[in-house]
């Protein structure tokens, strides 16, 4: 009866919560600045933690307007979190990994080759040879 409780009250809060924004950066949707082609100068700024400029970051005029656009729609919905739950948390993401998992390949045929097969002469000896790192190793 409690665990039925816990679940319902878990599935409940999922749904007021909604989807993370930091799990699907593409929520924020005008609330992201892309700073991929920011000056190298102003992202060292950053990254050296001092307070920096948007317009040392972004220094063209129509990437500039744009971003302060964005920057405006980040605070607005920061405050409005602030007022509404009172806290307003708001984060810098360096960085989005993705990645596709690839059905495996059917294995290939192989090419005929123009290479003659090793004869006794140009095999190499099956013979251990010594090795200072790796002990004993062998050759096939």
């Amino acid at each position: 009866m409690v665990g039925e409780a816990v679940d319902a009250w878990c599935a409940r809060l999922l749904e007021l919560g909604g989807e993370s924004a930091l799990a699907d950066i593409t929520l924020l949707g005008p609330a992201a600045i892309d700073l991929t082609a920011a000056h190298p100068s102003g992202i060292a700024q950053l990254f050296a933690g001092r307070t920096t400029l948007l317009s040392n970051l972004v220094r063209e005029g129509i990437s500039l307007t744009q971003a302060r656009r964005r920057a405006r729609t980040v605070l607005a919905r920061a405050d409005e979190l602030a007022q509404r739950y009172g806290v307003a948390p708001t984060y810098l993401a360096i960085g989005i990994g993705t990645w596709t998992i690839l059905e495996p390949a059917a294995p290939a045929e192989p090419a005929p080759s123009a290479v003659p097969a090793p004869s006794a002469e140009t095999t190499p000896s099956a013979e251990p040879t010594p090795s200072a790192e790796h002990g004993v190793s062998r050759l096939n």
